[in-house]
């Protein structure tokens, strides 16, 4: 199952974001996979075409602005960024206050579902946050930021659980690179496959040299 499960994501992903890390691709293949990309989009922030003031999608579209403001709230800049060595308040990859070293995974899972929340508030319709100029910055920043220095380029700084950076991490970070695709570069959409592909690169393994 866990076999499966990871196949279907991986290569769900190098579908959708592939023709820019590899090069120019035939016009017919390029925009079926902008189609893909675009279906997938509708499939998280539900399109373009409902009404904000119909009573469900109003309460839905309230809690993705909440998880939005809590995590914009959170947000760690400039010497806070520093001091901490952290990208949220509260999610600083470690297990407890006595740890000495990152050696918790599941906050690397938790400080890039944050980012998604953010990314769902600037791709929904009706939110606070559509299309937001300074959010978006502040998603690229913090996408970046995790990329050099957490969810690093050849599988340098795993720790912890496997699951998180092979299923959790890339589950999340995938569907914000959906949601901001067309704020990126070629070289920036390639450089975080690349890392996705250091963590997830064969999906018949697990924990890198293990068969699952």
């Amino acid at each position: 199952m866990v076999k499966l499960f990871k196949l279907a994501i991986v290569f769900a992903l190098l579908l959708s974001i592939m023709p820019l890390a590899v090069g120019v691709q035939p016009a017919a293949a390029a925009d079926e996979l902008d189609g893909l990309r675009d279906k997938w989009k509708t499939m998280i922030t539900g399109g373009t075409s409902f009404s904000t003031t119909d009573t469900d999608i109003a309460y839905r579209i309230t809690r993705i602005n909440t998880a939005a403001d809590n995590a914009v709230a959170a947000f760690k800049t400039g010497t806070d960024r520093t001091a901490c060595n952290c990208l949220f308040n509260g999610v600083d990859f470690k297990k407890s206050t006595s740890s000495t070293a990152w050696d918790s995974s599941g906050e690397v899972t938790l400080a890039f579902s944050k980012l998604r929340e953010m990314a769902l508030a600037y791709s929904t319709v009706g939110s606070t946050y559509y299309n937001d100029a300074a959010l978006l910055t502040k998603i690229k920043d913090g996408v970046a930021w995790m990329i050099q220095n957490v969810y690093v380029v050849n599988n340098t700084n795993q720790f912890d659980n496997w699951w998180e950076w092979e299923i959790g991490a890339p589950l999340q970070l995938e569907d914000v690179l959906i949601m901001t695709y067309s704020s990126y570069t070629a070289a920036e959409i390639a450089a975080y496959v690349a890392a996705i592909d250091s963590y997830s690169s064969d999906p018949t393994l697990m924990i890198q040299n293990t068969t699952v």
